[in-house]
This record gives structure tokens, sequence and C-alpha cells, in this order.
């Protein structure tokens, strides 16, 4: 799966990125690209809140708020790269979607807690517990797509209702792992390629958090 990830990441950068950016972006995602995807969205959301100092423990990446435009971003291999915000951003959020490894159909997850205050009563919360049933949900005219759709476990659609849209930041825990084989890693390489390279969306995860509770709510889709 690294392989068709990596595959994908090149199509994308090549389609996505400006050309003086892609030398740089091509490194940085050979350090996170193995990492965990906690550290990827940590990092990202430390570059949004424009944190002065951050560090990648995981990767040994490093990134200096010099301005309040630009950091100055040094890798493990001691190139030193500055670059806007914006651009890290946008190169982050694409080594995210590209890498992201994506459960399979009947996967059961838990959904941190802050998120779940959310959407269902507090003194329900403790026993919610979901069962992957969609992924790759979106809508024409849509900028962005959400990972994962799922129900409520055990009850599935039956009691449920409606589907709970999230993406891989949200998770908690994973519970069980649902079936994968060739087949699968496939149809996960070309749908992420239709929407990510052909059709330029990002994962809802990088979307404003109005845009993403307005969709998961069930107002659309």
């Amino acid at each position: 799966m690294y392989s068709i990830s990596r595959n994908l990441f090149l199509l994308a950068a090549a389609k996505r990125l400006p050309e003086f950016q892609k030398d740089f972006a091509l490194r940085l995602s050979a350090f996170l690209s193995g990492s965990d995807q906690r550290d990827l969205y940590s990092f990202h959301e430390d570059i949004c809140a424009k944190k002065v100092s951050i560090v990648v423990t995981e990767s040994l990446i490093k990134a200096e708020l010099i301005d309040d435009e630009k950091y100055e971003v040094t890798l493990p291999d001691n190139l030193t790269e500055t670059i806007g915000i914006c651009e890290i951003k946008n190169i982050l959020r694409l080594i995210a979607d590209c890498y992201c490894d994506i459960l399979p159909l009947g996967s059961v997850v838990d959904l941190k807690k802050e998120f779940l205050k959310m959407v269902f009563d507090e003194d329900k919360i403790e026993n919610i517990r979901l069962i992957i049933t969609q992924r790759f949900a979106y809508e024409d005219g849509m900028d962005s797509y959400f990972t994962y759709g799922a129900v409520a476990y055990p009850f599935g659609a039956l009691i449920a209702k409606r589907v709970l849209y999230f993406t891989p930041p949200l998770i908690e825990h994973v519970v069980y792992r649902g079936y994968s084989d060739q087949q699968e890693e496939t149809f996960v390489g070309i749908v992420k390629n239709e929407l990510i390279v052909n059709r330029g969306l990002l994962s809802a995860g990088f979307s404003t958090s109005s845009e993403f509770f307005t969709v998961m709510r069930g107002e659309k889709l």
C-alpha cells in the first residue's frame, strides 16, 4: 500500500503544487509518510495556530516561526526551507490524504469524546461505538470529502436514523479492523486518485469546523 500512496502523492504534487515547492514537498513526505498520522495532524494544527517553535518528535522535523506569514522548516537531512504558512499547510494536507491508512468497511471505532459531545447527549457518550459503513463520501460542488460514514454499533441503520461522517483525526481507538485484501487496496488507490488528483479535493478534516459539523449532522449528504 505504501507504493500506491507514494505514487499517488507524486501525481498529486505534480498537479497541485508549484514547481519550486515540489522538491521540498517530496523530502518532507519521505519523513512524514511513515510517522504516526496523529503526529502529522498535530503538526498541521501547530502550523495553523502559528506556534513559535514546533518539533515533530518521531520524524525529528523542526519548524520555527520567523514572521507572521513564514516558517523555517528543518528536516532530518539538515535541509532547511523557508516556506509560507499557507504553503506548508497545503503540503501537509496533501501528505495526510495521500498516505492516510484507510480502514476497511466493517471496522469498529471509538471517536474522541470532545467530538461526540457536539453530537450526542453527554450522558450517552460512554455507550456509543461506531461501525464504518461508508467511505469517501462527497457530493458534487463540495471541495472536500469525508473519509468515513458510520452508524451506531450494534444497532446499525435500523435505529441510528442517520450516518455520522468523520475523518481520521477524530478516531480515538480502532476496536476492530475489517476485512481487507488486494482488491481492497486497489479500490482505495483508485478512489483516492479520483478524488485527490483528478477532482482536487481534500479531506474534510481540514475544512473549517462550521463546514465540518454542518455536513456531519446530516444536513447534507
